[in-house]
């Protein structure tokens, strides 16, 4: 098997867009993620520089997935839904919701 960040890299070199959006295969987007997210990257592309854009990941082990920021809050309330990154690093960066 190949090491998947070498495969991302592979993919990333040979596509012929100014913006990759990497993720991993068990992620769900919430609704109306790819119109928010175009609007935030035409905005971002000038040509000149490099930017990124760091997309939150959340976990649950819950059978209900948050389909809005509204119903996210509500998880976190409920202590349903964890930061993707507290889980792995729990001294790493943590934003509020608010």
């Amino acid at each position: 098997m190949y090491p998947i960040n070498l495969m991302r890299n592979v993919a990333r070199k040979g596509a012929k867009s100014d913006f990759h959006l990497i993720v991993d295969a068990d992620m769900v987007m919430s609704e109306g993620f790819a119109e928010k997210v175009k609007m935030i990257v035409n905005q971002m592309i000038d040509g000149k520089n490099k930017n990124a854009l760091v997309v939150r990941r959340f976990e649950t082990d819950d059978q209900t997935i948050p389909k809005n920021l509204n119903q996210l809050k509500e998880a976190f309330d409920a202590k349903k839904q964890l930061e993707k990154i507290r889980q792995e690093n729990r001294l790493g960066l943590s934003i509020d919701v608010e």
